[in-house]
């Protein structure tokens, strides 16, 4: 096997600013609820001994639990998903548990789109679309990456090298 066949271009995961929006808000979710419980007003007070000990409690732990769940969940989601182009795949693993590792060949891309939203701008981060003719995975994306535009830029440039040395051209029908 030839080493230069596959052999990785570039590798990356996509930034944990994709979640900020949802980091923000269960923070404050979170930060409001323990502003609620450390309350003294008096009304609050007789409001809260009013409701059963045992269906305040269950509240009580839904109402901290569910904020902390989703900022761990958000974080590992994200932590545990990496891309790798080679010259030859572009490979997408997933999971926290249990992974998955998708193969896409290069030469199967027919489209490429990049999209910049407006709070992965200000961090100079983008999602790279794919259109491709992979039955598994007719658009790929790879989403907030540093360098979107570069990225895009080279996996073109494979994608037209590959499809040269394979003699694959697309047909639309």
């Amino acid at each position: 096997m030839d080493p230069e066949r596959n052999s990785i271009i570039w590798q990356g995961t996509p930034s944990h600013y994709s979640n900020l929006e949802s980091y923000l808000f269960w923070t404050l979710e979170l930060l409001v609820t323990l502003f609620f419980l450390s309350w003294n007003d008096p009304q609050w007070k007789q409001w809260q001994t009013s409701i059963p000990t045992d269906v305040l409690s269950v509240i009580i732990v839904f109402l901290l639990a569910l904020p902390v769940w989703k900022l761990i969940s958000n974080y590992l989601v994200i932590h545990y998903t990496n891309y790798q182009l080679t010259t030859e795949r572009l490979i997408t693993s997933t999971g926290i548990m249990s992974r998955s590792h998708d193969e896409l060949e290069l030469y199967r891309i027919k489209d490429y789109q990049v999209e910049e939203p407006f709070f992965q701008r200000l961090f100079s981060l983008g999602n790279i679309v794919l259109e491709t003719s992979d039955k598994s995975h007719p658009i790929l994306s790879l989403l907030a990456v540093k360098n979107p535009r570069g990225i895009r830029d080279v996996i073109r440039e494979r994608v037209e090298i590959l499809r040269t040395s394979k003699g694959v051209r697309e047909i639309d029908h």
